[in-house]
Formats: C-alpha cells, sequence, structure tokens
C-alpha cells in the first residue's frame, strides 16, 4: 500500500521507513496467511467466553447465572473482581489475571516506574487485541487504539510481485490503523497487514481465523476476496499495518513486573469502539485514550471519567506527540503534511539572549563579561564561546568553533527521536567534506573523573559517538581557561584562540599536577 500523497513507489520491494517515508504493504495470496484452526468457533450460538464470564461472576460476585446477561448484569463500582457491562448496557469485560490467550486484550498499565515517555510511546495506555498465543514460541497481538487518518484506494496497493490490483475500484477507501510497531508503517521490514472484520458465512470462516466470537481477522487478499465473492464493503474491514510481538515467556515475565493488565470482553465493547474510532471525526492526536480508559473502566481500574480528567502527564503529552508525528498523514484542512516542517534549524547565536539576563545588556557584551548573568563556570564558558563564535554565526557559517543550539520552533524536533538535541547546545569540533563533528556542552551527568589525589571533573555526555568501549577515544577534554591558554595546554578549535580548547587527558593530568 503507498499513501496517496506525493510518494512514489521506486520499486516493487519498497520498505517502510522514515517519518511519512514511501512504503509498500504486500497483499499476500490467502494461502501465505499465518492461523490455526485452535480454538476456532464453527459459529456455535453460545460464545464459551460469554459463559465463563457468568462463571467469573457468580463466584466473584455472588451473582446468578443469568445475572449477566440482565440489564442489571455485573457489579457497580471499581471492584475489580467484578464482570462488568458497558456503561450502554451492551457487552461485558473483566480483569482476566495472568490469563493468556487468543482473544485475550492486553491493557498497559500506567503506574509504571519507567512508563513509555521517552521510547515506545505508542505503548502507552494502548489497548492491544491478541490474535496468536503460543507460550513456548510468539505471541502476536495489533492495537486496537491507533487509528491514522490516512486512507488509501484501491490504487495504492500492489500484489507481492508489484502488479496492480486486476480488479481495482475508485470508490474503495481503506483507513489503516497503526497497528505495531514489527512489520509497521515506520518498521524497514516489509509492512504486514491484519484485516479485522465481523462477517458470517461459510467464505469467511474459510479464510479467516476466530479471534473471538464475531471478531475475524483476515489477510488483505483475504478481504478483497470477501468483496468478490462475498458481497463485503470496504467498511466492513479494520486495517492495521503492523503488530506487537512477545517471545517466549515474554508476556508473562512483563505481567509479572505489572507492565500490563490482562482482560477478557466481548465482540460487542471491541467492534462498537472500532466504529467509534473508524468515524471521520475521530481524531488520531487523541491516541485512543477514551477506549482505554473505557476498558479499563470495565475491570475496576478507575473509572473512565477519572482517566479522561488524568491526561497530562508526562507519559500522556508524549503519546499526543508521537500520535502528531506518526499517525497524522493530512493537515487540519485535508491537505498533505509537510514532513519538514519541525526541521527550523536555528543558527543564530545565543548572546543576544543570554545578555538580556544581564543588566544593562546591550545584545552583544564581552567575550569575557558573565557576571552579570550569574552563570556557573561551565555556563559562564558556553557563553563566552557562543560570543566568541558570534562573526561566523551572523555569517551563517558553521566551522570549527561555532556553537549552535537546537531549533528554538513551537514544537521541538527532538522530542521523538534524537532527544539528547532536545535544547541542547552543540560546539562544532570539526567540519568538512566528510563529515561534521561536534560536542554536546550542556548535559552534565551524575559521573565524575577522578583525577588523582587532586580531585575529580564533572563528566559530561557530549554525544552517542565515542562511548567507552566502543571507541580508543572516548572523551573529549575541553577548557577556556586563560592561564591554560598562556601556559600552551592543548589548541584552539578552529584556530581562534578565544576560542574553547581541546587538550588530551594527559595535558590535563599534568596542568592540575603543576597547581
Amino acid at each position: 500500500i503507498v499513501p496517496p500523497r506525493r510518494w512514489s513507489v521506486p520499486s516493487p520491494t519498497a520498505k517502510a521507513g522514515g517519518r511519512h517515508a514511501a512504503f509498500s504493504i504486500f497483499a499476500a495470496s490467502d494461502g501465505d496467511r499465518e492461523g490455526s484452526d485452535e480454538g476456532d468457533n464453527e459459529g456455535g450460538e453460545d460464545d464459551w467466553r460469554d459463559f465463563r464470564a457468568r462463571l467469573v461472576a457468580q463466584e466473584r460476585d455472588g451473582l446468578s447465572s443469568s445475572s449477566l446477561s440482565s440489564d442489571d448484569g455485573g457489579s457497580d463500582g471499581n471492584d475489580r473482581t467484578a464482570v462488568k457491562k458497558q456503561p450502554s448496557g451492551v457487552g461485558w469485560a473483566y480483569d482476566s489475571g495472568d490469563v493468556v490467550e487468543r482473544g485475550s486484550v492486553v491493557l498497559a498499565r500506567p503506574e509504571q516506574d519507567f512508563g513509555y515517555g521517552l521510547r515506545q510511546q505508542y505503548f502507552h495506555k494502548s489497548v492491544v487485541l491478541i490474535l496468536d498465543h503460543d507460550p513456548s514460541s510468539f505471541t502476536r497481538g495489533i492495537i486496537l487504539n491507533r487509528p491514522t487518518d490516512l486512507v488509501l484506494g484501491d490504487e495504492d496497493m500492489a500484489y507481492d510481485d508489484g502488479a496492480p490490483l486486476e480488479d481495482a475500484d475508485d470508490g474503495n477507501e481503506w483507513r489503516v490503523w497503526f497497528g505495531g510497531d514489527v512489520c509497521g508503517l515506520y518498521d524497514d521490514e516489509e509492512a504486514e497487514v491484519v484485516c479485522l472484520h465481523s462477517i458470517g458465512g461459510d467464505l469467511a470462516r474459510e479464510i479467516s481465523d476466530e479471534v473471538i466470537k464475531g471478531v475475524y481477522w483476515t489477510t488483505l487478499a483475504g478481504a478483497r476476496k470477501l468483496m468478490r465473492e462475498g458481497g463485503a464493503k470496504t467498511e466492513d474491514f479494520w486495517v492495521f499495518c503492523g503488530y506487537a510481538g512477545w517471545g517466549a515467556g515474554q508476556l508473562a515475565d512483563e505481567l509479572k513486573r505489572e507492565s500490563w493488565y490482562m482482560a477478557a470482553t466481548d465482540s460487542r465493547i471491541l467492534l462498537s469502539e472500532l466504529k467509534r474510532l473508524r468515524n471521520r471525526d475521530a481524531d488520531p492526536r487523541d491516541g485512543g485514550l477514551e477506549t482505554w480508559g473505557l476498558l479499563m473502566d470495565m475491570i475496576g481500574r478507575g473509572t473512565a471519567e477519572e482517566h479522561s480528567n488524568n491526561t497530562s502527564n508526562f507519559d500522556d503529552l508524549m503519546l499526543r506527540e508521537w500520535a502528531r508525528e506518526r499517525l497524522l498523514f493530512r493537515d487540519e484542512d485535508g491537505g498533505e503534511v509537510d514532513d519538514f516542517s519541525n526541521l527550523d534549524t536555528d543558527l543564530t547565536d545565543l548572546s543576544v539572549n543570554l545578555d538580556e539576563k544581564g543588566e544593562g545588556g546591550t545584545g552583544k557584551g564581552s567575550v569575557e563579561d558573565t557576571s552579570a548573568v550569574g552563570l556557573d563556570e561551565m555556563d559562564a564558558m558556553i557563553l563566552r564561546a557562543s560570543r566568541a563564535a558570534d562573526a561566523g554565526l551572523l555569517d551563517g557559517a558553521v566551522q570549527p568553533g561555532t556553537v549552535v543550539r537546537a531549533s528554538s520552533a513551537g514544537s521541538s524536533p527532538f522530542l521523538l527521536d534524537d532527544q539528547e538535541f532536545h535544547k541542547s547546545l552543540v560546539l562544532v569540533l570539526q567540519d568538512d567534506d566528510r563529515l561534521t563533528v561536534g560536542a554536546i556542552l550542556n548535559l552534565p551527568s551524575g559521573q565524575d573523573i577522578t583525577m588523582g589525589a587532586t580531585g575529580s571533573i564533572v563528566q559530561r555526555y557530549g554525544g552517542k559517538y565515542g562511548v567507552r568501549g566502543e571507541s580508543e577515544k572516548p572523551f573529549v577534554w575541553l577548557h577556556f581557561n586563560n592561564s591554560l591558554r598562556e601556559a600552551g595546554v592543548g589548541s584552539p578549535i578552529g584556530g581562534n584562540n578565544d576560542n574553547i580548547w581541546i587538550c588530551t587527558q594527559e595535558d590535563v593530568a599534568v596542568a592540575i599536577t603543576l597547581g
């Protein structure tokens, strides 16, 4: 599948990669669909999960066997041991403990010590439907509450040999969900598609796997076959690109670490939420939090109102940032999202802004004067370096000795990726036709470097390259000290004596020894 935008597919085997890059989703043949017949329901009238839910209700809450199906079924309040019905009175869900099986729903726990704010934001408050589970090998599921606004037509699709669909219909539209990080929209591997549906009949069962009663999955080719031969329409399907995967024992371990809640629910809940999320008015930037809050409420883990009122913590904000960057393919007017709108490289010198902190700042100031701004030694060095590089910055030139800062655009381009550059100051050490090398100046770590009996020096994170054990020279030693310059310790970066100087560890050791 190729998004209906300005992108072109360079070859039939184009891969997904980068932000909104060209990608292909191949419509594999029906025979390529993986799955098993284990647990398949051959169309019986009763869902065994309904029966189990009634048993759970009886055992935990003392309900009669018919209570679940009555208008008053389940327990009120937030008792997580109860089988609770949806507020509308349709459908049920309960906390299933550590039971993992096909059709289980995995709910991300928000109270983890280390959540998903800084990485894998798409898992924060996610709702994952398990499609396949073998505890000895692999578990696969799809994230239900991450719809994109990407709507594809048949003309955007191709078979796995690159050939266009011979039966393409210009009127067909397929809205795409972000199903997970494996073989998904932003994975380097070929994208995999899962089509959920609730179509009954012999043909549907022949080319689909039942997840829970009334909910099935098939391939994109299977969905198209149901359209050709079974009278189905595109709106009968939910198209998920990618999946979430766990290796043998991995999900069980994560449950022990309290990363997830396991829930059992029926098809009415899932289908009603999927229909709501497919609505044209549903905003992907919401991150599907309402669906997660509803199910958390139904399993007795806080009320939906409580969850809806608690969506401004760091992880929630980062999820929304991820959704804005990864799930939006259209702007507010329905046009294309500008992929480069956030790449606002700002090479303006820092001295004008920093001088405003002082009294009587001129907008320039001297290289040496930092007393008025109340900065510590390292910040003062950064300020002096930025002023020293002022002329080069004003000329728009980047050269050794230049200090650049991360973009000051309204939305930082470094919130999701390369986060170390968020609000960073970088000193350029080398710049030539091959590469540019720099060191981040304003990220002190909690570690010190001991320099014999004379004391220690704060170690700063300069960047992801040159890590100890991966480089022969893991440290870059810098100073901005008049006495050391006069003593010839090191050399000025870029050849300008007023810039920061670079030296070796041996230079530092000798200088400290000599006082």
